[in-house]
């Protein structure tokens, strides 16, 4: 097992990744914390417990601790601190392979990613979504520097800036134009993870 976890970003993101604005990203915890569990600073943590690490939860009046899931490496679904994560983004590959799946594409394959504004001077195809994104086929590598667990509205200015935008007004925008089709909209404040990281090449 590796301590290196793919992870998906939309092409702004990815732009802004590729500029240098952005460091921290926020995605969702799950399971969700049952709603009459604390949500005191704490209360949701992670630690290492017999040779694994396991996220915990404390009860808001009994603080009873809720064992709630289990990783054999790493702080959770995303690592630890110093563990890598390849990024995925939409991309696409030249037209004649279009019939293609991911999985039969070959790394000396022409790839264009729709972060990008300038166009390969070779026909495009059609869009591939980012989940789809083989690992050869990565172009950004960032090595975690820090992970937490906070819920979503304990972000900062200076935290929304790090995610690359320019406010916390305008990152609740982002947040639900990406997660409230999904159930989770900013109003619903779920626990998020906090994860830090810098560009690096592999």
């Amino acid at each position: 097992m590796t301590n290196e976890h793919g992870i998906l970003f939309s092409a702004p993101m990815v732009q802004a990744i590729l500029d240098g604005s952005k460091t921290m990203t926020r995605r969702i915890v799950k399971p969700q914390p049952p709603s009459d569990w604390s949500d005191s600073p704490g209360a949701v943590r992670v630690e290492q417990i017999g040779g694994e690490w396991e996220y915990l939860y404390n009860h808001v009046s009994t603080d009873e601790i809720l064992h709630i899931a289990y990783w054999p490496i790493g702080f959770g679904p995303y690592g630890a601190p110093g563990g890598l994560l390849n990024v995925r983004e939409a991309w696409a590959t030249y037209r004649a392979f279009d019939s293609l799946k991911p999985s039969e594409l070959k790394p000396s394959c022409s790839i264009h990613y729709l972060a990008d504004t300038d166009k390969p001077a070779w026909p495009i195809g059609k869009t591939r979504a980012s989940i789809h994104m083989p690992r050869w086929a990565s172009r950004l590598t960032l090595r975690l520097t820090g992970v937490r667990v906070e819920r979503l509205q304990a972000i900062t200015e200076a935290d929304a800036q790090a995610e690359g935008v320019e406010s916390v007004d305008k990152y609740r925008e982002l947040w639900n134009a990406l997660n409230a089709r999904h159930g989770y909209p900013w109003e619903s404040n779920p626990w998020v993870w906090c994860l830090t990281f810098k560009r690096v090449e592999v």
